[in-house]
């Protein structure tokens, strides 16, 4: 058995760190549980791994859960249940991307490096943290601001006509004439730029 330590921070929250003691034999999904369960995240949403080179180009990808119908070996990409952390670990250190809920773009940097000293716990498990965790819902202003202006005003566009899809205002009242309150009707719908932000 060999044990690593993996020192772990968080992109955009260069004062918090915190590392992961491990075994070999720890799968990579346990490694996925333990880093949410540190910074208290909720586990509902999607994640993957990247192992990647010490440039931290990625070379093998690991998710979640299978996407599609393909065999995600073919592409280089497979599951994390399948692979232990000792099968990444030959040359060391092991560095490795993890991302977490890829709408609100979380991003956490792992370097592991071989650990000598006593377990105290079952693998694996926090050994040090450092600084305030980040907030989980600090994840959707961060997407918000990633998106920019433009893109939000396309998203509430497209909000907006889902919303009323099916329901399309007839050109015509219950008496069957003309109905004229279509400008009326738009205004208080939608409301002007200020109110929507």
């Amino acid at each position: 058995m060999k044990k690593y330590k993996l020192h772990i921070t968080v992109d955009g929250y260069e004062d918090f760190e915190f590392a992961l003691i491990a075994i070999d034999e720890d799968n990579m999904l346990q490694i996925h549980e333990a880093i949410l369960d540190a910074v208290n995240f909720k586990a509902d949403q999607l994640a993957s791994f990247s192992i990647c080179d010490h440039s931290w180009i990625k070379e093998i990808e690991l998710t979640l859960i299978k996407m599609g119908d393909e065999e995600l070996i073919d592409d280089g990409i497979s599951l994390m249940k399948d692979h232990t952390l000792g099968e990444f670990t030959q040359n060391l250190p092991l560095q490795v991307v993890y991302e977490y809920d890829f709408a609100s773009q979380w991003k956490f940097y792992l370097i592991a490096n071989e650990y000598t000293g006593d377990l105290l716990e079952a693998t694996p498990y926090m050994s040090d943290i450092h600084g305030k965790a980040p907030n989980e819902d600090d994840g959707i202003e961060r997407s918000m601001i990633a998106l920019g202006e433009d893109d939000l005003m396309l998203l509430a566009g497209t909000m907006y006509e889902v919303g009323a899809e099916g329901s399309e205002k007839s050109e015509y009242d219950e008496d069957g004439n003309e109905d004229d309150d279509d400008d009326e009707f738009d205004e208080n719908r939608v409301g002007n730029e200020d109110d929507m932000w």
